[in-house]
């Protein structure tokens, strides 16, 4: 399935979790430990497969604990299963929520360009080039640059603006940790990008 999958994704959950965990629980607002139960619940309902609990409780938190960062996890978690299942419009819903209401702007970001992926897997270009213009402006530094450099690849690459993904793409490199390994994904997307180019040339 293409340009939906985010390998860093546990990564920032866990540490969204770990910022979450580390709190002194004097400072803690008093619906997290609610809230935390509430995910708690939700993740054992998906692996469960109890779908309609999983909306129910899902639609519930996002009520009642809408600023809580267990809110935030379990609305991607929702959102990546609806994807899982091919039911982008759910997907898109659920992320959608989870970019305009999270508490962690990381997660926020990485939700939004989750979303833009869905719209370009729906082809729905003008959809994912409003959010870019409006956020993707590429003035991030490291990972969230990389996101938006990446999304952007995507949506030329959509629009048969081959030139002007590679471009991107190579932006979305240059802001990567060589060390994570992501980058060479990117580089095969480039690749991609600069053989096509050349092929339309021909």
């Amino acid at each position: 399935m293409k340009h939906l999958r985010d390998p860093f994704l546990g990564l920032l959950s866990t540490l969204a979790l770990l910022l979450c965990f580390g709190c002194d629980s004097d400072s803690a607002p008093p619906s997290e430990p609610e809230a935390q139960k509430a995910y708690l619940n939700l993740v054992k309902m998906l692996e469960e497969h109890d779908i309609d609990k999983v909306e129910q409780q899902g639609n519930s938190m996002q009520q009642q604990y809408a600023k809580s960062i267990y809110t935030t996890l379990a609305s991607m978690r929702m959102a990546a299963h609806a994807a899982e299942q091919q039911d982008f419009d759910q997907a898109a819903s659920r992320l959608s929520w989870t970019a305009n209401h999270s508490p962690d702007p990381i997660l926020g970001h990485l939700a939004r360009v989750r979303l833009i992926r869905i719209y370009l897997f729906q082809n729905k270009t003008d959809e994912a080039q409003s959010l870019l213009n409006q956020y993707g402006t590429l003035n991030e530094e490291g990972p969230l640059m990389q996101l938006y450099a990446e999304a952007w690849g995507d949506l030329e690459h959509s629009l048969g603006h081959y030139e002007k993904s590679e471009t991107y793409y190579q932006q979305a490199i240059a802001a990567s940790n060589p060390q994570n390994g992501y980058a060479a994904f990117i580089k095969l997307k480039s690749d991609s990008a600069s053989v096509t180019q050349r092929n339309a040339e021909n």
